[in-house]
């Protein structure tokens, strides 16, 4: 009894590649009564595998205590279809309220393990469209398979790589027989509202074509990819040192850390809001927050600062400390921030000796990043980097602007470096050769790309750059930057700002021959072993290698061993496949079976130090001659640090902005776009148009914008400033297209950008449409 509820209930999925925003769970049902089983469709970012939930309610209602029992997820399959061409899907419109408009539909083969996207976009309403109530869809890639069939005359190659950033999960809840196990709001237990989730057992049904339904039961690791922690900050013992930079009556400013891990993993920012009746951060105090943050896996630095909204809002942090979730691993920094895992009780230790603050101290900053520390070691290495900017000699070269750098490398990004103290009185000038020095930086390994733009300020703010040098004194390893183009408003292509490749990777010659290391590795059981030869053959995307012997010397091929060989060939491109045989030295025919057991292949491109992984798990039988071997496809590729930045070239991305069509949907504010994709983001950049009334009701605007590749695009970021009386925005969609490839990745909006309307937002975060 009393456990239904009439609370606003929301869940929040996380999974492999990430976690869904907060989605209501709404119906017109009477939804979580006692002992009832509720089941909801709802389209939100794909997650991929899913590894927890997150589910509470809003505490609104009668009755609001919920008791929630945890139910199985089924997947079924049916008999194997193959390749599946197409799909029919229709309602009978039958009931009220039955008209639908449909986005897609998604089926995944788990046995083939590929994903069939049918792009659908219309209406399946007597009243809407063309009035039917049945569609029949194709696959996305269909037209990609016939011209893999037609090009190489046999099966078709899956093309299936259009990742959809939105699915659809069934979710089915059941709340518990329990006395007052229902709800209409809060849950009882601890007093929490919300709960995480993670699958304790995977239950799959499968349909075989005999008719007998085999069911099989996977027991699901813990992945939990969101932890609590207890953070503890500790603010120094000096007069003035407390801070006014959190939340009270005369500021909004608050204070925050950020967790950052390998490959620039990080967490979002963890707000450290005191507690009612406390104002700011006192001298002395020890300060005690629990938050929610992203298993960001080894620890290398974190980013403590606070939003003060004024040059005096001050902080002197005297100790940090961070506890690696799940690894009993302590960091400890220089600066005190004691983070602990509540359900672990593991820490991480951080520590910064200095002010934050834009009045205070050295480095005038309300941002830092700190190394981890793990007995005694720094994770990351301290540097000073030394920026050696060439201004060009041409013309009005020189420049009267404030200009600004980040450099990005393997570890990340120094974050925004003014260019303000030179070696020279006069900075930028024609010809000139400015060096700024940059010392206590966290070092970011090899460098891939810097951002470097002005505030297009002063007399002549025209800026004709010809490059940029960095150097890392710890690596003693300098890195050049070619530019030799305007940053001005009136020259070149009117951009203020530019991203500039590493030339250094340039260096590599790829045409030549190219080293290639196999490395084998041998079963580890009793008849495992070989005493004659093998040979392979590498299948690459640009071309084929010749037959290479890998020859039986000292013993190789034994059981459980890994054997390296080195090859050159000609450069062939990433390798998709390999043929892989089994010869007798001597070459006289073989009088018996024998064979060699291989599990396992990895190429390695030397060059470059990419890795191709080949599982083969096959006895592969001895031959006199070449003409019998067995072929295997790369299930796994590591692309190397200095291949992923050769494919940082400049890309023109044409942009078109569709604005709402309804009485006030145009703007006067000023729109700027964040573009993000696999090889990063764009950074903000602005979207204007000289002598152009811009983003007006029903109107279409086209920009081009050029900055390093971003790779397949992820999302967008739309934002506009606020200014202006008539600011609020409609925004249809954005379209953005690669002028280099053609690719055009569309991001539906259909929302306001409005203080005032609908959420308040005048941000929205956009993922694209397949």
């Amino acid at each position: 009894m009393f456990a239904g509820t009439n609370a606003e209930v929301f869940i929040q999925i996380y999974g492999e590649k990430g976690k869904t925003e907060v989605l209501r769970l709404e119906s017109r049902s009477n939804n979580f009564e006692r002992n009832t089983t509720e089941i909801f469709k709802i389209e939100a970012k794909d997650v991929g595998k899913i590894f927890k939930i997150r589910i509470g309610h809003d505490g609104s209602g009668i009755g609001s205590g919920w008791f929630l029992e945890t139910e199985d997820v089924f997947i079924v399959t049916a008999v194997d279809l193959g390749t599946l061409k197409k799909l029919r899907i229709r309602h009978d419109n039958t009931k009220p309220y039955s008209s639908w408009y449909l986005d897609r539909v998604e089926i995944v083969d788990t046995k083939e393990d590929v994903t069939y996207y049918f792009p659908c976009n219309r209406w399946l309403a007597v009243e809407e469209d063309d009035g039917q109530v049945a569609r029949e869809l194709v696959p996305v890639d269909e037209a990609f398979m016939k011209q893999d069939e037609d090009e190489e005359g046999g099966s078709a190659t899956l093309g299936l790589e259009q990742k959809s950033m939105s699915t659809t999960y069934t979710l089915k809840m059941k709340t518990g027989e329990k006395k007052y196990a229902g709800t209409d709001a809060n849950s009882e237990d601890d007093g929490e509202t919300m709960r995480e989730l993670v699958p304790s057992d995977i239950i799959t049904e499968k349909l075989s074509r005999d008719g007998n339904l085999k069911v099989t039961e996977v027991e699901v690791e813990d992945a939990l990819e969101t932890h609590a922690y207890k953070v503890s900050v500790m603010t120094g013992d000096v007069n003035g040192s407390g801070t006014d930079a959190n939340r009270d009556a005369s500021t909004t400013a608050r204070a925050y850390v950020i967790i950052i891990g390998p490959n620039d993993v990080e967490t979002d920012r963890l707000w450290l809001d005191l507690a009612q009746g406390k104002k700011s951060f006192a001298v002395g105090s020890m300060e005690h927050f629990v938050c929610y943050g992203t298993d960001v896996g080894e620890i290398k630095r974190v980013e403590i600062g606070h939003n003060g909204v004024t040059p005096e809002s001050c902080w002197l942090v005297d100790e940090l400390s961070v506890a690696v979730p799940t690894k009993g691993i302590k960091y400890i920094f220089p600066y005190r921030i004691l983070m602990r895992n509540l359900t672990t009780e593991e820490e991480y230790l951080f520590t910064y000796e200095n002010w934050l603050s834009k009045t205070k101290g050295p480095k005038r900053t309300k941002v830092c990043e700190l190394p981890a520390v793990v007995d005694d070691e720094e994770m990351v290495d301290k540097t000073t980097y030394i920026i050696q900017v060439q201004t060009s000699d041409v013309g009005g070269a020189g420049t009267d602007a404030n200009v600004f750098l980040i450099v990005f490398g393997e570890y990340g990004d120094t974050g925004t470096l003014p260019l303000k103290e030179s070696t020279n009185r006069n900075k930028f000038e024609r010809k000139s050769k400015d060096l700024f020095r940059f010392p206590e930086m966290l070092s970011l390994g090899e460098l891939s790309k810097v951002r470097v733009w002005h505030d297009n300020k002063g007399p002549a703010p025209g800026w004709h750059l010809e490059y940029i040098d960095v150097k890392d004194e710890t690596m003693d390893q300098t890195f050049r930057f070619p530019c030799d183009r305007w940053l001005a408003k009136n020259e070149d292509d009117g951009m203020i700002i530019r991203e500039l490749a590493c030339a250094n990777n340039d260096s590599i010659d790829l045409s030549d021959k190219t080293k290639y290391e196999i490395a084998t590795t041998t079963a580890n059981t009793d008849d495992a072993s070989t005493t004659e030869n093998a040979w392979i053959v590498l299948e690459g995307r640009k071309a084929r290698s010749k037959e290479f012997v890998l020859e039986n010397k000292k013993k190789k091929f034994l059981c459980g061993a890994t054997d390296t060989f080195e090859f050159s060939s000609k450069h062939l491109g990433e390798i998709a496949g390999i043929c892989l045989g089994h010869i007798s030295k001597d070459g006289k025919k073989v009088k018996k079976e024998v064979f060699w057991h291989v599990m396992e292949v990895v190429v390695t491109e030397m060059e470059l130090g990419n890795k191709y992984f080949f599982h083969c798990d096959a006895q592969i039988p001895l031959t006199a001659k070449k003409d019998q071997f067995l072929t295997f496809e790369c299930y796994k590729s590591v692309e190397s640090f200095a291949s992923k930045v050769r494919k940082l070239v400049p890309v023109k991305y044409e942009l078109i902005v569709i604005t709402g069509d309804i009485k006030g949907a145009g703007t006067d504010a000023n729109v700027s776009i964040t573009i993000y994709g696999v090889n990063g983001d764009s950074g903000k950049r602005a979207l204007r148009k000289k002598f152009r009334n811009l983003f007006e009701r029903g109107r279409t605007d086209r920009f081009v914008l050029e900055m390093l590749d971003l790779g397949e695009l992820l999302r967008v970021k739309v934002e506009h400033d606020g200014s202006s009386a008539n600011n609020g925005w409609l925004l249809e969609c954005v379209e953005v297209t690669n002028t280099a490839n053609s690719v055009t990745t569309i991001f539906q909006c259909g929302k306001w950008l409005d203080a005032y309307k609908a959420d308040g937002q005048i941000h929205r975060v956009l993922y694209p449409r397949y």
